[in-house]
């Protein structure tokens, strides 16, 4: 009866002590999830309407000079992003030209040649080796910044301790004279005290 009351207690313990846990337990906190692909799609939305717009209307009125314009445009666009740092949206934003591109091949073909469908091609397609070579180059302007701070350091350094040296020998050639004028003040004390002394003994 005794091991009965004993569980019976500790349960009601136990679920006492759960209860109150409950009680000062923080409420539960709603987490914002951002999906960075959404953004990237959102951030391109109106550059890619864009280009699509403005090479629709140059192939449909057949104007080659304005196919031309509008791919030099897309160039001058990835070019930007990449400098920008924003790899995602380059990438995404030539997934998007070269999904067109391939849609629309013969009639760019058509209206502004061969070449104009090769320069856009290659132009979606070099992003990835574009993105590479501003990372590469971002990496190195970091390591020649570091280095230079090195040098600028070092240099700092060795003409502190340049200065330091003069200055050092400027006190010891300053000192050097201080005793020189001394012994000189004293000699010349001394030659005046022997001559004032010899007057005196020759009664002059």
């Amino acid at each position: 009866m005794k091991k009965i009351f004993v569980m019976v207690a500790c349960a009601a313990a136990f679920a006492f002590v759960s209860c109150g846990g409950n009680k000062n337990a923080a409420p539960a906190q709603d987490v914002e999830v951002v999906d960075s692909a959404a953004l990237v799609e959102e951030a391109i939305a109106a550059p890619v309407a864009e280009f699509t717009s403005k090479i629709e209307e140059a192939l449909k009125s057949e104007n080659a000079e304005a196919v031309k314009e509008t791919i030099q445009s897309v160039k001058d666009y990835i070019a930007q992003l990449i400098s920008e740092g924003k790899n995602e949206e380059a990438k995404a934003y030539a997934a998007k030209i070269q999904e067109f591109v391939d849609n629309s091949k013969e009639a760019i073909d058509k209206v502004a040649g061969a070449a104009a469908v090769t320069d856009l091609v290659s132009t979606v397609e070099s992003v990835p080796t574009s993105i590479d070579e501003a990372v590469k180059a971002a990496g190195d302007a970091v390591v020649d910044g570091a280095k230079d701070a090195v040098n600028n350091v070092k240099e700092g350094v060795e003409n502190a301790a340049n200065d330091a040296v003069d200055a050092a020998k400027e006190k010891v050639v300053d000192k050097a004279n201080e005793q020189v004028n001394k012994g000189k003040e004293a000699a010349n004390k001394a030659i005046d005290d022997a001559a004032a002394k010899a007057k005196k003994g020759l009664g002059l």
